[in-house]
């Protein structure tokens, strides 16, 4: 295949090129040793960097705040830039002793044998000059007497804050920042440091630390205004705030106003400003200052796959049809361009998504959907048509939905032409605290789906149910290595395969359950009758590592079963694995994977390559 004739003749064109020190491509190092070459005309330094203790990582971290160590490849055009890094890593370096707990270090950065801090910047120096850094770090000091008043009632300090901790400069600012926010959670907007005493005593290697707080009075919330709005009615960006004037003051509320603002989807920011006095009647007033985004957006996505072709979809979406953040969106998507001849033969849908913010409280909105879909897999094609209307509820990281929804189907299989009427409610509960929807490395996704509803043709009823787990952990310190795992279980109850509609049966197989395996290749197999089980089981896990900050890799492992019993797993398991490359984009990765499934049957690709925007899960 083409990918394939591309690959070889990169490798080709590798043996044959003259031999070279170093290749890039897309800006990575693929072998080699980058060269630092100084331009004509500009000034080069040699350095050496000598810490005698270099106990805690002292060295690596003082070479972190060094300019002269982490910018000695940057070209510099004069004297002055020189003399100007070097006057500037005394203070660098120092913060950095104070950061790590030593307060009597002795710092010398010499230029050509000479103090750094002796020169005029007027001063020429030699166009290639040599750098000493020497730095003593002294020992180590720790914390003796520790005074912060008043302390809220209920708090306990920081382990860091205690007498004989490493006296490290960022706990006292940070012990000091958690008291203050403290002194806010029970309603004290003005809370604030009014004395700090830091005495060191170097015969003893101790630290004495004084803060004093000033409170100030519980205060409720005053007038909520609102700047920055052109289209948007102010007054309900003042509402979906869910600021009540009197309420007491909560800087959690702050954060659950803005989060719920950007979430409308119409403002590109929000910045939210509190009062610096107190006003009459202990009140406190709050701003939030918005600017609107373009009222109208569209975009477009493509997808490839050797199993199932090319995939593309675009939409169009217009914000704030009446003024009050009502969106209006249209989805057009069609599959299997390339694998299948003729558009009877593509995968395509359209869609349409009208929703209302803010009706009955500020969490909650009304939304309304509709959509009609066609595709074919195997000896199935279905086409589908489908309208649903409901509220969805946010509390925090939890979003509740319920729907009335009404759904026509049209199925051609190996059992015949059905048609089905359909009619129920749609419950959905989704708990998502990911720390990156588009490339997550901590945190959970947990999505549930409950579907009771009444067949009108055959007259049945039942109930369709999946769920879904998808976990992110970070494996070590520099966040190099990462593990993501999917859990994914459905099941239909009370209605038998030969009289529900295909997309209420369950199918696995592609880029969704198991890579390696045909798009929904593998359901159920009645004597030569292929159809979808009742209920279905998968697994994945993706083993994740960062080759460099634009690129990664990939290991996975898939396995799926469906069933033809309501209960899983009860069917027969097919597994899948593969590797893939990662590359970020910026607004995700660009995701390519090559799998190879390790349950075959006759007329299974041997293997599978995917590419796409975005994780796998």
């Amino acid at each position: 295949m083409r990918i394939a004739v591309g690959i070889s003749a990169l490798i080709a064109m590798s043996w044959i090129a003259p031999p070279v020190q170093a290749l890039e491509l897309f800006g990575f190092r693929l072998w080699g040793e980058e060269k630092v070459v100084r331009e004509e005309g500009t000034f080069a330094y040699s350095l050496s960097i000598s810490v005698p203790d270099v106990r805690n990582g002292l060295l690596e971290k003082l070479e972190g705040a060094s300019l002269l160590v982490g910018d000695q490849d940057q070209p510099i055009l004069n004297s002055a830039g020189l003399l100007s890094r070097a006057n500037g890593d005394y203070r660098r370096l120092l913060a950095e002793l104070y950061a790590e707990g030593y307060y009597s270090g002795q710092i010398s950065i010499k230029v050509n044998g000479r103090e750094a801090s002796s020169y005029l910047l007027t001063q020429t120096l030699p166009m290639d000059s040599h750098v000493e850094i020497e730095i003593i770090a002294g020992e180590r000091f720790t914390f003796g007497t520790l005074d912060i008043a008043p302390i809220p009632d209920r708090l306990e300090l920081s382990d860091t804050f205690q007498v004989g901790a490493v006296a490290k400069a960022q706990t006292i600012l940070d012990v000091a920042d958690d008291v203050i926010e403290a002194w806010r959670q029970q309603g004290h907007a003005l809370a604030q440091v009014v004395g700090r005493d830091v005495v060191a005593d170097h015969r003893d290697d101790r630290l004495d630390v004084q803060i004093r707080i000033d409170p100030g009075p519980v205060l409720s919330y005053g007038p909520v205004s609102v700047t920055g709005t052109k289209r948007v009615d102010p007054e309900f960006v003042r509402y979906m705030t869910g600021l009540q004037p009197g309420g007491q003051f909560d800087p959690d509320d702050l954060e659950r106003a803005r989060e719920r603002l950007v979430g409308l989807g119409v403002f590109q920011s929000v910045v939210i400003t509190e009062g610096q006095t107190a006003l009459p009647g202990d009140q406190i007033d709050i701003g939030f200052d918005v600017a609107e985004m373009p009222r109208r957006r569209f975009g477009i996505g493509l997808t490839l796959s050797n199993l199932d072709g090319l995939g593309a979809s675009a939409y169009w979406l217009h914000r704030n049809l009446f003024g009050r953040a009502e969106s209006f969106r249209l989805d057009l998507s069609v599959d299997k361009i390339g694998v299948e001849n003729g558009f009877d033969r593509y995968d395509y849908a359209i869609g349409a998504a009208f929703l209302k913010p803010g009706v009955i409280t500020p969490d909650t909105a009304f939304f309304a959907n509709g959509e009609i879909r066609h595709y074919v897999f195997e000896s199935i094609r279905s086409r589908e048509a489908d309208v649903a209307i409901g509220l969805q509820h946010q509390i925090e990281d939890l979003q509740l939905s319920g729907a009335i929804f009404a759904a026509y189907n049209d199925i051609e299989d190996d059992l015949g032409l059905r048609r089905f009427r359909l009619v129920g409610l749609e419950l959905g509960a989704i708990w998502d605290n990911r720390d990156n929807p588009f490339n997550p490395a901590r945190g959970f996704y947990a999505e549930l789906d409950l579907i009771p509803f009444a067949e009108l043709v055959y007259e049945n009823a039942g109930v369709h149910a999946s769920a879904e787990f998808r976990g992110y952990q970070v494996l070590d310190a520099n966040e190099t290595f990462r593990i993501a795992e999917r859990v994914r279980i459905g099941t239909l109850i009370g209605v038998s395969a030969n009289q529900a509609p295909a997309d209420m049966l369950f199918f696995a197989g592609g880029s969704e359950t198991v890579r390696g395996y045909d798009f929904q290749s593998i359901g159920i197999d009645n004597g030569g009758n292929f159809t979808g089980g009742l209920s279905t089981l998968s697994l994945g896990v993706e083993f994740r590592a960062a080759i460099s900050d634009s690129f990664g890799a990939v290991a996975f492992f898939d396995a799926a079963n469906v069933s033809s019993d309501p209960w899983p797993p009860a069917g027969q398991w097919f597994r899948g694995i593969g590797v893939g490359l990662r590359y970020n984009t910026g607004f995700g990765p660009l995701r390519v994977d090559i799998a190879r499934g390790l349950d075959l049957r006759p007329g299974d690709p041997n293997y599978a390559i995917y590419v796409g925007l975005g994780q796998a899960f």
